[in-house]
């Protein structure tokens, strides 16, 4: 992902801000999975989650998603 960047933005001292950059994309990873959560899994059964699945998100990924992520009970606690 890092290398994505690199190639798209053009920048002398990239790899000096590379583990700021990281963390910063972990972060917007984990909000927007966490939004995806909120939306349309949160409090609803399991098979309607499934079947919502959101805008931009392949079918498969979301019900990896939903089954092998959100569903364990390390998550939801």
């Amino acid at each position: 992902m890092f290398q994505l960047l690199q190639h798209k933005f053009e920048s002398v001292d990239m790899n000096d801000h590379r583990d700021h950059i990281l963390a910063w994309m972990n972060d917007l990873w984990n909000k927007w999975r966490g939004h995806l959560h909120a939306k349309y899994v949160k409090d609803k059964p399991i098979q309607h989650s499934l079947k919502n699945v959101p805008t931009g998100v392949d079918r498969k990924e979301w019900e990896w998603l939903v089954k092998e992520y959100f569903a364990f009970e390390s998550f939801q606690v």
